[in-house]
């Protein structure tokens, strides 16, 4: 049996998106995670009721220019187990009191028609077949006494969040939750609280841009940029995407009764530890990043807004999956 390891949505979604080739693949991940439902006439419709998400785990990568080794699932004795955890309807549904035919509907009565299941549901995987047995690692080697690494592009560590104060200026904040190892960087994202919670107003996609970013580990700066702009061109200049995704914002029109999507975009941050590497398809390169370990990391930050946010990071590691006996785990 191998150890259980969890990885948050939100973190789950920054990691897809970011491992797009291009801005069309990375818009286009998003669009099909969900569309949006403005009216009652919305949910007739099967395209606007059904959404395909990408389920991010170490060993695999949305890219097809830089696919992973796939996992070897025949070189060990025990299913792979997937658990995946939804989070409730009432999380992801915008509810408003309206008034129609002369009746009026109060914000609670509509969130009680907010559905509380799905219809159905499918988990869909590739699975790739070797021409000869005899080609598998195990009828070479005996995996009893041996041990086959298979390189990963990276390692995502369950996500941090916390509480930002409510002023526009830099705060600072100790990213804690760090394991041993080699970082290759770590994505940093905020959304202001109300778009989360409010039920009249929520668009939890809408992390905001960070009009400031400052990170130091024991004192010394790794990071720094003094504007959203140019935290974004420093982005664009390390990776293949702007570290943002096009998405939208829903607001009730009483009038119609119905919800009015408006253009926008969601941000986030790429701090990097290591040299950037390119490998193409089934291959594998190795950098070495900073060993955080017990250091003391702090992330001054700046929201440019008064309201309440939530900061979320995410931290990105070097690490192998070793198959041995039987089992596997990830070896950092």
């Amino acid at each position: 049996m191998s150890s259980l390891y969890y990885f948050n949505g939100e973190q789950e979604l920054i990691d897809v998106l970011a491992e797009c080739e291009d801005s069309v693949k990375r818009d286009q991940m998003l669009a099909l995670g969900g569309a949006e439902i403005t009216s009652p006439s919305d949910w007739a419709s099967p395209s606007l009721t059904t959404a395909s998400i990408y389920i991010k785990l170490p060993h695999n990568s949305p890219s097809s220019q830089e696919k992973p080794i796939p996992f070897p699932t025949t070189e060990i004795s025990s299913p792979v187990q997937i658990q995946i955890e939804f989070k409730p309807f009432s999380a992801i549904f915008l509810a408003n009191g309206f008034t129609y035919s002369g009746t009026t509907y109060t914000l609670s009565q509509v969130q009680a028609t907010i559905p509380d299941a799905f219809a159905s549901g499918q988990v869909q995987f590739k699975q790739q077949h070797l021409n000869m047995r005899d080609d598998a690692v195990s009828a070479r080697f005996d995996l009893s006494k041996q041990a086959l690494s298979v390189p990963l592009k990276h390692f995502t560590q369950a996500q941090y969040s916390t509480p930002l104060q409510s002023i526009a200026t830099p705060q600072t904040v100790n990213l804690t939750g760090w394991r041993s190892g080699s970082v290759q960087g770590l994505m940093v994202w905020c959304v202001v609280n109300s778009s989360v919670s409010d039920p009249s107003a929520k668009n939890p996609l809408q992390y905001i841009p960070l009009q400031s970013v400052q990170l130091s580990v024991n004192g010394l700066v790794y990071f720094t940029s003094q504007s959203s702009t140019a935290n974004q061109l420093i982005d664009l200049v390390e990776r293949k995407t702007a570290s943002s995704a096009s998405t939208t914002t829903l607001a009730w029109n009483s009038g119609t009764n119905a919800y009015v999507p408006t253009p926008a975009v969601m941000y986030w941050t790429w701090i990097p530890f290591a040299a950037g590497v390119e490998t193409l398809r089934d291959e594998s390169m190795l950098s070495n990043g900073l060993a955080i370990s017990n250091s003391t990391v702090q992330l001054e930050v700046a929201t440019g807004t008064t309201s309440a946010c939530t900061l979320y990071a995410s931290y990105y590691y070097n690490s192998t999956l070793l198959l041995s006996g039987g089992s596997a785990e990830y070896v950092f």
